[in-house]
């Protein structure tokens, strides 16, 4: 199953000896998250991969949305926005974070940790105003 840690270590050991890639590696967690969103291993997995590979995260917030709105409150796939959202900014450049943030607030309303790391990305804006930023989010949504 995907949640085995076991077989996620075998990967890794795959990938060490040259057999996998960690760009295989990426794809294969897509393909297994669409079946078993639910599996922390495969969303640990892929952040691992991820970064190993210093792979684009361009795709990452279409499909943590996509994800996350098959359940109301999808705590792996909001810890995985969590992630990205703490990416050094390079390095989610393609990810469009405040587009997604703003998509994620009104997919799923009613998870708090959208809202929280929203309002944490936007109080990093230029004026790093927390109450400015719950405004501008605000506005943004409703």
């Amino acid at each position: 199953t995907p949640d085995c840690h076991l077989g996620w270590i075998k990967l890794e050991r795959l990938v060490r000896s040259g057999r996998v890639t960690m760009e295989q590696c990426v794809a294969m967690t897509r393909v297994v998250l669409q079946a078993h969103d639910k599996s922390n291993e495969a969303w640990a997995f892929r952040r691992f991969a991820l970064d190993s590979a210093n792979a684009s995260v361009e795709g990452e917030a279409a499909l943590v949305l996509k994800l996350s709105a098959r359940r109301p409150h999808h705590y792996y796939a909001q810890e995985h926005m969590r992630w990205l959202t703490q990416l050094p900014p390079q390095r989610r450049a393609g990810a469009d974070i405040p587009r997604f943030l703003r998509d994620a607030a009104v997919a799923t309303p009613q998870h708090y940790a959208v809202w929280h790391w929203a309002l944490r990305h936007a109080a990093q804006g230029p004026e790093a105003n927390v109450l400015g930023a719950c405004t501008r989010l605000r506005g943004e949504v409703l």
